[in-house]
Order: C-alpha cells, then structure tokens, then sequence
C-alpha cells in the first residue's frame, strides 16, 4: 500500500513538472519541447516515463566498486547529500543514475539525499523554482554537495576525478579533493568568502595564482553566464574581469566582459570592452552592433 501510494505522488508531480517544460531542449521528433522535472523531486519521479527510459538503463549497468561503497557505508556518518541536475542534461542523465546506485549500495537514507532539477535556458538557466541553487554557483549540472553538520565538506562538479564512489569517500573523510573545473571552483570559494570590492582589488595576484588551473576562457565565461541569466551582474563581472587577466587575447572573454557591464548599466566601460572585443576580433558583428548601440546613447 505504501509502495503504491509513493508511486501514485510520484505520478502527480510528474504531471504537474510536465506543465512547467523547458523550451531549450526539443524533441527530434516533434516540434515541442519534452518534458523536463523541475524542483525538489522525490526519487519516484525517475519511476515515470520519459525519465525512466534512461534512468533505469544507466543505474542497472554501473558496476560501482564493492570494497569502495563497504568503506563509504563505514565511513558515512550524519552526511547528505544535495544533487542539482537537469533533465535536459546529458551529463546529469549519465551521472545521476550511477550516483545512486552507489549510494543505495552504500546503504545512504532516501532522507539524506535531496535531487534538485533545474531549468535550462534563459532567463535563470541552471536554476531551481524554489531557488535552491541560490548562493551555492552551481554552473554545471550535475554537481554533488556533500554537508556535515550543514557544512559543506566538497563536491562533484559535472564527473568524477576517479569514479563517483572513490570521490565521494574521499570527500567524507575529509582528504583533499579538486574537482573538475577547478578555476571556477576556487573562484566560487573566494566569492563565498569575500566582498566583490575586495576580490577586485587583488584581482592581479589572484589571477597569478590561478594561472595554473586556467585551461580554457570557456570556463569562467560559463560560470559567469548563470549568474548573468540568474540577473547577478556584480559577480559576473568579477569573475569576467579575472577570465580577461588569464585570457587577455581572446576576444570570447571581453565580449563576455562587456555584456555584463552593458546589463549593469555601465555604459562607459560597455564600450570599452567592446572596443577590445573588435580589436582582437575586427568584424564582430554582434559585438559592432552593441558598440553602435551604445555609442548612440
């Protein structure tokens, strides 16, 4: 009766997600969008078609590391978990199913692990109706966040370094972990930790230091680009004024630079990161176009 009932609510509020779908993500065959979960959603929601078509495959056939998930069921004390996703997502469709499986076979409570869907597109791309992701910068999904006592001990960001299992024990018992993308995870310590004003002021030898674990401009021109959908301009632009300090000559980083100065209104320095924009990149057509649209003001 029990079993029945979970699955009878499960099917409500799938119902009820499905009125509330994404348009970013269409269908192959038809012209409309399928269905995405949004919210906080119970673990039966992935019971209901269409998630269960690739939930169930992707769980049955990860094999998780036996001795591994013996030492996390050990080592796991008063932990939860929190899990933001995206239906939509080809990444949170392979991650998630493997997460909870080991995480089942960990023995871990349904209570200690709470699934967050996000949206995809704008405005609010990667976020929650309820706001959960708020403050916590998550910008890639799936991300894993691992709290003690309500104090976050690490996270997953997008894939494991080793495998889901090994990542996470690492992360219980408390040993040093980077994740992947690991620039825009410290920039995201940092913002948690300080003031804009007084990130800015030291941004040169913050960049020195990052140097390191910069790869790709793409990085933190995504990290900043949710925080722009989320209408968070301040902390786009430090973390886009920083992405031009370690990228100084792609012109990708300045574009980026721009439009959060021209969505907050600065119009001077707008301009002036356009300008760059087309200097390293003549013919920009986009970035011409709102260079003229300013200069017009």
């Amino acid at each position: 009766m029990k079993t029945t009932l979970l699955r009878y609510i499960g099917c409500i509020m799938v119902l009820f997600t499905m009125t509330r779908c994404s348009t970013a993500h269409k269908a192959p065959s038809t012209a409309s969008s399928p269905p995405v979960l949004l919210g906080v959603q119970p673990r039966q929601a992935f019971e209901q078609p269409p998630f269960k078509w690739w939930f169930d495959s992707t769980y049955r056939n990860y094999s998780a590391e036996s001795a591994v998930t013996s030492r996390l069921s050990s080592t796991w004390t008063n932990e939860r978990v929190d899990v933001f996703m995206g239906t939509w997502c080809g990444d949170s469709r392979r991650e998630v199913p493997r997460l909870l499986k080991v995480l089942d076979e960990a023995g871990i409570a349904p209570q200690n692990i709470r699934i967050i869907c996000t949206k995809s597109g704008n405005p609010g791309h990667k976020t929650s109706p309820g706001r959960e992701e708020q403050g916590l910068y998550i910008f890639r999904v799936p991300t894993v966040i691992v709290y003690r006592q309500n104090k976050e001990l690490g996270r997953i960001v997008e894939s494991p370094v080793q495998s889901l299992e090994k990542d996470l024990l690492t992360i219980v018992n408390g040993q040093p972990y980077t994740s992947q993308y690991a620039l825009g995870n410290e920039l995201r310590k940092l913002l948690e930790a300080k003031a804009p004003d007084e990130i800015i002021a030291s941004l040169p030898q913050l960049a020195e230091k990052l140097k390191p674990l910069a790869q790709h401009e793409g990085e933190l021109n995504t990290f900043a680009s949710v925080l722009l959908s989320a209408g968070d301009a301040t902390h786009a632009i430090v973390a886009l004024r920083l992405n031009t300090l370690l990228f100084p000559d792609k012109p990708d980083a300045w574009s980026w630079l721009a439009e959060a100065y021209r969505r907050n209104h600065d119009r001077g320095k707008a301009m002036a990161a356009y300008a760059r924009t087309l200097e390293l990149s003549p013919g920009e057509a986009i970035a011409q176009r709102r260079l003229d649209s300013l200069r017009a003001l």
